[in-house]
């Protein structure tokens, strides 16, 4: 296996453990959930700003705003999880990923096709995690 391949899987690592101490830990789910949004908006603002590059390069204004996007609203989640109940906030974050997801793969022709498919597992498996993690600490 390649090492980003590697990298890319052992980040997911902490979206798990995390979900599996919310479901282990009830009266510590808060905790986690912020836990959770924290690691999350520094893997979004790390995705986004790898392609800050690509924009910057192409002097493609749009497209700058478009990768910055992901940064901002990653800080707001985070500082909105302060004030509100961070599980509220787990599905904005999925909502995220998904976004960077479908950048990646607008601008695939310049990425190499077993990357996508790794984003693709990997925005699976986190969005699945942040599912699973809204809905055993949600009060329905």
């Amino acid at each position: 296996m390649s090492t980003y391949k590697t990298l890319t899987y052992l980040g997911a690592g902490p979206f798990l453990f995390l979900t599996v101490f919310m479901l282990l830990n009830p009266p510590a789910e808060q905790i986690f959930a912020f836990l959770i949004l924290i690691y999350g908006g520094f893997i979004t603002s790390f995705l986004a700003g790898s392609h800050w590059k690509e924009a910057i390069k192409k002097k493609d204004k749009s497209l700058q705003f478009i990768c910055m996007i992901p940064t901002i609203v990653s800080v707001f989640i985070v500082i909105s999880a302060v004030v509100f109940n961070p599980i509220w906030l787990l599905p904005m974050l999925m909502i995220l990923f998904v976004w960077l997801y479908r950048l990646d793969t607008s601008l695939s022709k310049e990425t190499h096709k077993d990357y996508i498919l790794v984003r693709r597992n990997i925005t699976v498996l986190i969005c699945t995690l942040l599912i699973i993690a809204f809905a055993i600490s949600y009060d329905f």
